[in-house]
């Protein structure tokens, strides 16, 4: 009796505690997986948190830091597409779809056409419009065949999911942005919170834009002001003198003494006053608004440049490139006004062109020389930054670099119609 039950007791093996002695490795090999993905994932989602902010803070217009902000997220996650809306508060639809648009390299589409096409919305209407609306981050797991999204084409092309990501400037909605992706990619309130802070650092950008926006038109304004008053008030009492003056002058015409000299040597005075306070104004006010003033200006600043400086200066404006917005206008005349005296004053240049040519889509303008260069230990002066700033404003795209035959080439273009920079 006593063997029978040491035998029992030797081959009776607790089953339970087996199975889970035979399974704890594979449950640490999983606990272990998934926690280096919650890392790599965090990780990944605070690479694009900085890589967004510092672009942010680098961006000269809203629009590059869109291009960025769209190709950053396309790049960091599973979504394959991405594209932003402008919001225009006034318009009947408010939502207007920008060209903005980034189809990740690799991704196959049958028709890229049916998911570009332009589609416009009201607030609250479909995925874009109900985030401009409500001010959050929407995520649409599956957007085929689901009635909260409007744009099935876009289904019909392979992808699945969605998410739209408000740009914000306090409460207010400027810019929505939407990504798209060909898996199915469940509701990730981490992700969602990441893109939603990706929309907060942009938002940034547009109201730092706003703000050069006000500066820059509260500085014209003022310039504009003092310009007219220069020409009407001092101008208009300097041409009076100068009636009187020749009055005088014609009085005297018999007498060839020394009250003549006088009065002629003071009638050529102030003819001379009169040119330059006309000079001035120009230079205060230089732009007229009508389309064609960017153009004489330009003409007339190579014309002045030349004779004052006695550098050869040629203004070349093969087709009409009409500039409706006389702010616009004005800074692009600035820009050119200073690399035209960079050229004559800091470069050494015996030649300088000025360039106005109107493209399909843009219009760009150019001035080039024969100057000294750009010197490479030479950091960016006051000039050079105005110019930046100055095409930032009107949302060009600015670039000096070496000219075609030496020298240098400053070229600033901006997208035909309107600013470049919204």
């Amino acid at each position: 009796m006593d063997v029978r039950k040491r035998a029992s007791r030797r081959t009776v093996v607790p089953a339970p505690r087996r199975r889970r002695t035979e399974s704890r490795p594979d449950r640490l090999r999983e606990l272990n997986d998934s926690l280096e993905q919650r890392v790599a994932k965090r990780t990944a989602l605070l690479s694009l948190l900085q890589d967004v902010t510092a672009a942010a803070n680098r961006a000269e217009t809203v629009s590059q830091a869109l291009r960025y902000a769209v190709k950053r997220v396309c790049e960091s996650g599973g979504w394959c597409v991405g594209h932003a809306y402008t919001i225009a508060p006034g318009r009947t639809h408010e939502c207007v779809p920008t060209d903005i648009w980034y189809i990740r390299p690799g991704v196959e589409i049958e028709d890229v056409d049916a998911i570009k096409a332009p589609a416009f919305y009201r607030r609250g209407e479909g995925l874009i419009g109900r985030v401009a609306q409500s001010g959050k981050p929407e995520w649409i797991d599956d957007i085929r065949g689901n009635p909260a999204f409007l744009r099935q084409a876009i289904g019909e092309q392979g992808l699945c999911s969605a998410v739209a990501v408000p740009v914000m400037i306090g409460r207010e909605v400027v810019s929505v942005l939407e990504f798209f992706s060909r898996r199915l990619l469940s509701r990730d309130p981490e992700t969602l919170k990441t893109l939603q802070e990706v929309g907060t650092q942009f938002g940034r950008v547009v109201e730092r834009r706003r703000l050069q926006e006000k500066l820059v038109d509260a500085v014209w304004t003022q310039q504009r002001s003092f310009g007219q008053e220069l020409h009407d008030s001092i101008g208009q009492q300097m041409t009076g003198i100068g009636m009187t003056l020749e009055s005088l002058r014609k009085k005297l015409a018999s007498d060839f003494g020394s009250k003549r000299r006088l009065v002629e040597e003071l009638s050529e005075a102030v003819q001379h006053v009169k040119r330059e306070i006309s000079r001035l104004s120009r230079r205060l006010c230089p732009v007229d608004i009508d389309a064609q003033g960017l153009r004489s200006s330009l003409e007339e600043l190579a014309a002045t440049t030349q004779r004052s400086s006695g550098v050869e200066c040629e203004f070349r404006c093969d087709e009409p490139a009409p500039i409706e917005d006389n702010n616009t206008a004005t800074h692009l005349f600035r820009i050119a006004q200073e690399a035209t005296n960079n050229a004559v004053k800091h470069a050494g240049a015996q030649r300088i062109t000025i360039e106005l040519e109107a493209e399909r889509n843009a219009i760009r303008l150019s001035v080039l020389d024969d100057g000294s260069g750009i010197p490479e230990d030479t950091g960016p002066g006051i000039g050079l930054q105005t110019m930046r700033y100055r095409a930032g404003v009107i949302g060009g795209a600015f670039v000096i670099a070496r000219g075609p035959r030496g020298g240098t080439a400053v070229t600033c273009t901006i997208n035909r119609g309107g600013d470049g920079g919204h």
